[in-house]
């Protein structure tokens, strides 16, 4: 066991500790951490079900083929739902489908399961897609597409009608249980503030967990170009909570010259291959009309002359909020080069845009974005023609894994003793298939990808140990995650859990925190007060009473993870009391904790060694932590001025 994980979060007078401890999908991804084609799988796997609670699925694409797969596991009670649809079929891949109607139906709208949003189908690609070789957009990011587990068969409810209008999640949650299978993957769905028993989740994960189903639900995505902290989603202890990670193969460059002879690196999607051709540049400022001051170093496609810039570059400083960058393709432009200060060419490079229409664009750093604007104003002075070149995007080396800009933040706002997100997964620029009678691909980002990145390791772990509980796959997946740093905002645990998943190594993760029903009961129970209205109304079972429950001084959740609310300047001891089982071969295993503590802590593991006789075998330790954070620290200062 390795503490030396921390993280430090302050929010005007709270302050929160959190230590991990530690003992296609895309084309690129899964190689990038480790998870290649030919890593070993389980003839289980096949009797793996993943339910996909989404918009439904495209069952024609080669992704879903069920070439080599027999017929579906005995346990399947479900069904395979047409609705509208003369042509929708499952197969031995797909042997499921389920569509729940809207009681406001849109005439002509398709009523079966059928994907036609597409978010979905790309969904399922990841976690379970059969691989298809030879996938890129326009040549970029080439390779195979492929899920993490695809022998795995696929149940799919379509509780999805447009972007966030999911009004039957939890009837999909609940069929899938009664249907059979094994792993959900359930993007957005949640809130930060909502309580536990507050959210129509609460009974129905609580109840999907007791019948041994791996919940894996997204942390959630946001809009804003710098998150904020608890707004994190989805945070019942019984789920796996899921943020997006960036740069695990998914990094990509658009290269720009000046006529000046410098290079530079730029981002966004340009999948036009424009060559290495000069166009003349042009300052935004000076193409746009209009007699609103606040509005001249604004680009707005709709207040640009198309005259004055067809065949040429615009350098746009900033951009309208309401512009869409495929506008520019009205105007004739040969090009758009958008200035990424504060953050915004990070946030890009995390979230490319599939840009078809005909105009190159790139996003520049902000120090580039200026050498072009002064290239651009001297060479006015000595009365040369400035020029620029947009080339097509191109793979780029990746840099170490971090938290991706649009996913949310903790801390855990409902119990801040529970860490929050639990674990991160690839989700940025994921390339998979997408909708239509001709296979097509696109890429999309958020925590809606890095979810079922996350279940699909998840049923991997579960396919080569299928009767493991739900808290031990999540603790190997937890405990064997891959370090991650935040190189932007400092929020680090609380941006990204234990750390980057790492499905080959959590297959064998030698020792799992583990967690019955009743643990998760005297965790209500505890957080409650010892209420049994909350224990009913997320249970739904009236023979749990807390105050007959043995719950032994100081007890506290078996969670691979720890976090400590505190007061900054006053000092805290906190106690933890663990418990690990042995998982691993050999049996006769013995386990050291190794402490790097950080400035300013204790921390204390006792006993320091846990040696263990046989599989199965479970040992306790406690773990103190003591010590103060000075409200003055720079780590305090750091993150105080991240949440302004």
């Amino acid at each position: 066991m390795d503490y030396s994980h921390c993280c430090q979060w302050i929010c005007g007078a709270l302050m929160v500790l959190c230590l991990a401890s530690c003992v296609a999908g895309s084309t690129r991804s899964w190689d990038a951490i480790g998870f290649h084609e030919n890593i070993p799988h389980s003839p289980h796997e096949r009797e793996i079900i993943v339910a996909v609670v989404d918009s439904g699925i495209w069952p024609e694409l080669p992704s879903f083929s069920a070439k080599g797969l027999g017929p579906p596991p005995r346990k399947w009670k479900g069904i395979c739902q047409t609705g509208n649809s003369r042509s929708f079929r499952c197969n031995n891949k797909i042997i499921g489908a389920r569509v729940y109607i809207p009681h406001e139906a849109v005439p002509g709208q398709d009523m079966s399961p059928r994907d036609t949003e597409g978010h979905g189908t790309h969904i399922a690609a990841i976690v379970a897609g059969a691989p298809v070789k030879n996938v890129s957009i326009n040549g970029v990011g080439l390779g195979t597409a492929r899920g993490a587990v695809p022998r795995a068969r696929l149940a799919v409810y379509k509780v999805c009608w447009g972007h966030e209008n999911c009004p039957y999640r939890t009837l999909g949650v609940e069929d899938a249980v009664n249907d059979g299978a094994d792993i959900i993957v359930m993007t957005g769905g949640g809130s930060g503030t909502r309580k536990f028993g507050g959210d129509v989740n609460s009974y129905h994960s609580f109840h999907a967990m007791k019948a041994g189903l791996f919940l894996a639900f997204s942390a959630g995505d946001t809009d804003s170009l710098f998150t904020k902290p608890f707004t994190v989603s989805n945070t019942h202890p019984w789920v796996m909570t899921v943020g997006n990670s960036a740069g695990s193969g998914t990094d990509y460059a658009t290269y720009v010259t000046s006529g000046d002879g410098k290079r530079f690196e730029g981002n966004y999607f340009n999948v036009h291959d424009t060559g290495k051709e000069k166009y003349p540049l042009v300052l935004g400022e000076q193409v746009t009309h209009t007699t609103d001051a606040s509005l001249i170093n604004v680009c707005n496609p709709q207040l640009i002359n198309p005259e004055s810039v067809k065949g040429k570059i615009i350098l746009c400083k900033n951009l309208s909020s309401d512009s869409r960058l495929w506008n520019f393709d009205k105007l004739g432009c040969a090009g758009v080069l958008v200035n990424g200060a504060g953050g915004f060419f990070e946030y890009f490079g995390e979230n490319l845009k599939l840009f078809r229409g005909s105009t190159p664009v790139a996003i520049l750093r902000e120090q580039d974005f200026n050498h072009m604007t002064q290239y651009y104003n001297n060479s006015i002075k000595t009365r040369h023609v400035a020029t620029a070149s947009i080339e097509k995007t191109v793979d780029a080396a990746d840099t170490l894994p971090r938290p991706a800009f649009s996913s949310q933040r903790g801390p855990n706002l409902i119990d801040m003793s529970i860490l929050k997100p639990d674990i991160s997964a690839p989700g940025a620029n994921m390339i998979a298939v997408v909708p239509g009678t001709i296979p097509g691909y696109t890429a999309l980002s958020g925590t809606s990808m890095a979810t079922p990145f996350a279940a699909g390791a998840a049923a991997y772990v579960k396919s080569f140990h299928p009767h493991w509980s739900p808290s031990a796959i999540k603790s190997a997946l937890m405990t064997t995650a891959t370090p991650m740093s935040d190189p932007y905002e400092n929020q680090a645990e609380l941006a990204y859990g234990t750390g980057q998943i790492n499905p080959a190594k959590a297959a064998d993760p030698g020792l799992v925190y583990d967690a019955s029903e009743e643990d998760y009961v005297k965790y209500l129970c505890k957080y409650g007060g010892f209420d049994n209205k909350l224990v009913l109304t997320v249970t739904h079972d009236p023979n749990w009473n807390c105050t007959k429950m043995q719950i032994e001084e100081g007890w506290t959740l078996n969670y691979p993870s720890f976090s400590i609310p505190a007061v900054p300047d006053r000092p805290f001891s906190s106690v933890f009391r663990r418990t690990l089982t042995n998982v691993g071969n050999p049996p006769t295993s013995n386990y050291k904790a190794v402490v790097n503590a950080p400035k300013g802590l204790t921390v204390q593991v006792e006993p320091t060694v846990l040696a263990f006789t046989e599989e199965g075998q479970s040992l306790s330790y406690t773990l103190t932590v003591h010590g103060l954070v000075k409200k003055n620290s720079s780590v305090l200062k750091i993150l105080t001025n991240a949440i302004k």
